[in-house]
């Protein structure tokens, strides 16, 4: 499995809608940069076969094997996810590598960077966000693999984890293949 493919799944996970009858995945992206990335990467991925558009807001593909592999391989449910999703297996027992991309994915759908510019040196934090429990639990258990992630809590019905300090959003930086550093914040 490529890592490129993992990560995709987990940012679909996180912003993407399925829809098996029209073998359509729509995937919710903010800003336009991130957006054009992301439609690369889409195009690198389904090959010349599948139909690939940049709408206003979001990435649609539109390729059958594509929509199969996501649903079928990383058990990405069609409609609304957020409460049933399931970490998929292929990913559980999948190589460090390929759960890096996967937690990647999250965090471009999900996650932000905060930077304190009031204290000196400015302080980073991280923050992932997902409304499923047992993705944020994942999420955690990786990061914590990586030395990096600490403890999950609740804020109001989403489970968060932090990664505080320079050196380590620095160190998942370079650990995690996230395409949105440096892009500003929806959230």
């Amino acid at each position: 499995m490529e890592a490129e493919l993992a990560y995709m799944a987990g940012l679909i996970s996180g912003d993407g809608h399925l829809e098996l009858g029209r073998n359509r995945v729509d995937i919710r992206i903010y800003p336009k940069r991130f957006r054009r990335t992301i439609f690369k990467l889409a195009r690198k991925l389904v090959g010349r076969g599948g139909n690939i558009a940049d709408k206003s807001l979001k990435v649609r593909i539109t390729d059958r094997k594509f929509t199969k592999t996501m649903m079928d391989v990383f058990e990405i449910p069609k409609g609304s996810k957020s409460k049933i999703m399931k970490v998929p297996k292929t990913i559980m027992h999948a190589p460090r590598k390929i759960q890096n991309a996967y937690v990647a994915g999250w965090y471009d759908a999900e996650g932000w960077i905060e930077v304190d510019k009031r204290r000196k040196p400015s302080y980073a934090r991280l923050r992932f966000c997902v409304t499923n429990r047992e993705i944020c639990e994942f999420i955690l258990d990786v990061l914590q693999k990586n030395k990096l992630g600490r403890a999950m809590f609740s804020s109001g019905k989403r489970f968060c984890v932090d990664i505080n300090g320079n050196e380590r959003c620095e160190k998942f930086m370079r650990e995690f293949p996230v395409k949105k550093i440096g892009m500003p914040s929806a959230h």
